[in-house]
């Protein structure tokens, strides 16, 4: 031990932990948290430093998620509000190595910080999906880098429902059950295996949950007629029109009846679905299924082709709407908005028809950016998703560029983002190779299946969704961004993994800047440089209005 009873450097830090009887303390998800804290921390009952952990009373003003970690003579008060903020608190402690020296606190900017990995190919991505070991870990980086939703997608492999090769889980339904009154068959899928997918779908969302995350099932495709397909793998048989929208209810109804830890669904809405741009009545069917659960449950809606009956339709539910934009048409892109829109992308003088015709008529303008989703008098919330376009893999971690992602995501009041996981499209379109994700050339590199490529860049995002701007502030400063400092001490290290050693180590030092610091702007702003980033310097508004000049408001928003 070193002076005052701080360990020397490397040593394991003794301490008794007090685990408060409330009901924050006592959840799920905090009994995860103790453990990963149990695994770097030497727990003895006589042991002179405690750690007390506890739920600090509810009072005016209290933001969620947020918690505070005060040292004091020979003990350090962990204290949260709710169940995600004491998550967050004592995986810091955790990542400290139970060790804190002067008073540290956090609260998020961003409401909703998502990650979503799609499956997209049965080569690559079954493994991972069918891997009960690596959930608990991939989830447990998540939460612990302060995302605070998962989202799991299905039917993003292709954008439209022709050549069709690889099509498992495309439209996910049968491929997860049989639903009663209907006979409707993945062929050849075996009764076995689609009951094996939908019991692993359950142990997916429960232990989403039990790490303190959201859980979100997207379904981007209703399409179930593969046109000009002689090579799909799997076929949809015992489906009509007439039947598609009830069967879709039904299927949905049953998903959220067995799998109550859905607490959120996200939709693509236009003709990419499969579904017809206009046919209200099939979306109004479907979220029905959502009514019909008695639960509180969002509903994301991609934004591309979306019109205000559409955002009406999921507004007459009662239930929580958000819509999603693109933040940067499919790229990850700079870290500010679009100031304009190109030609292309402008709506058409004549009137479009057909499967088509918002997205390739009048909202058009609504396929690469926030178009004009940011009325004052909106009833629903604007989350950007990063698509994975041109997403980075390696040495990625500048806590400046993720600062200024931290703040663009409150562009307008916006609620946050969702960022597709790094190559979240390899194996698309049937191009899966044997092998997994993993973009290392030399295997030994590799990790637990489904985790070597995202432990780089997404432990350079987290914490910056959280609390933007405080990256050049020193981790003991008073409020400075936890992950803002080299990774010098011998608990920065505990649990490293080869993924590439010190990118895995930058990474993860910069993640947590997203979820950390400044105040965000409301109105009109983009950033252009670093020096930008760093100082908040806003552009006139004038350069980002030409949006609205540019672009229709939604009929009834």
């Amino acid at each position: 031990m070193g002076l005052a009873g701080v360990p020397a450097l490397g040593a394991v830090r003794e301490v008794s932990l007090e685990v408060a009887k409330d009901p924050v303390s006592q959840s799920a998800p905090i009994a995860w948290a103790v453990g990963e804290l149990k695994k770097v921390v030497a727990v003895r009952d006589d042991a002179p430093f405690c750690i007390s952990i506890a739920a600090a009373h509810l009072t005016a003003g209290a933001v969620p998620e947020s918690y505070s970690i005060v040292p004091g003579s020979n003990r350090l008060d962990v204290r949260a509000y709710d169940v995600r903020g004491m998550v967050y608190a004592i995986t810091e402690v955790a990542r400290r190595g139970g060790q804190v020296d002067a008073p540290h606190g956090d609260e998020p900017k961003n409401p909703v910080r998502s990650v979503t990995r799609c499956f997209v190919s049965d080569v690559e991505d079954k493994p991972w999906y069918n891997d009960r070991e690596m959930w608990p870990e991939y989830l447990g980086m998540l939460a612990a880098n302060r995302f605070n939703r998962f989202s799991l997608a299905f039917g993003i492999g292709y954008d439209f429902a022709r050549e069709i090769r690889d099509c498992y889980f495309h439209f996910p339904y049968p491929f997860l059950m049989d639903v009663k009154g209907y006979n409707v068959r993945a062929k050849p899928l075996p009764d076995e295996e689609r009951d094996r997918n939908f019991a692993m779908l359950k142990f997916i969302a429960k232990e989403t949950v039990r790490h303190g995350l959201d859980f979100q099932l997207a379904i981007w495709t209703h399409a179930y007629k593969w046109e000009n397909s002689p090579n799909a793998n799997y076929t949809i048989e015992g489906l009509t029109p007439e039947k598609q929208a009830a069967y879709c209810h039904d299927a949905l109804a049953r998903i959220l009846a067995e799998v109550p830890e859905i607490s959120g669904l996200t939709f693509r809405v236009h003709g990419e679905s499969g579904v017809a741009e206009g046919s209200y009545d099939f979306w109004k069917t479907l979220f029905g299924a959502a009514v019909q659960s008695g639960r509180k449950i969002g509903l994301d809606l991609h934004a591309k082709g979306i019109d205000g009956k559409m955002i009406d339709t999921a507004l007459s539910t009662g239930l929580p709407v958000t819509v999603s934009p693109k933040f940067m048409a499919e790229h990850m892109g700079l870290p500010y908005h679009q100031a304009g829109i190109r030609d292309l992308e402008m709506p058409p003088k004549e009137k479009r028809e057909g499967f088509f015709a918002l997205s390739d008529g009048e909202r058009r303008f609504m396929r690469y950016s926030y178009g004009d989703l940011f009325d004052e008098k909106r009833k629903y919330q604007v989350v950007f998703r990063i698509w994975p376009g041109t997403q980075h893999l390696l040495l990625w971690g500048d806590p400046e560029f993720a600062s200024a992602y931290g703040k663009a995501f409150q562009f307008c009041g916006a609620a946050g983002v969702e960022w597709c996981e790094p190559l979240s499209f390899k194996g698309k379109k049937g191009g899966g190779l044997p092998g997994g994700r993993c973009a290392y050339l030399d295997a030994s590199l590799g990790a637990p299946v489904g985790l070597a490529e995202i432990r780089v860049q997404l432990p350079a995002l987290g914490a910056h969704a959280v609390q933007p701007g405080n990256a050049d502030q020193g981790d003991d400063a008073g409020g400075g961004c936890p992950r803002a400092r080299q990774p010098d001490s011998a608990a920065d290290h505990v649990g490293a993994r080869i993924v590439g050693g010190e990118q895995q180590l930058l990474a993860g030092d910069v993640l947590q800047h997203v979820h950390c610091g400044c105040e965000g702007q409301a109105s009109l702003q983009r950033f252009t440089s670093a020096e930008a980033i760093r100082d908040g310097e806003p552009v006139r508004h004038g350069d980002v209005r030409a949006n609205r000049r540019l672009c229709r408001r939604p009929a009834g928003r």
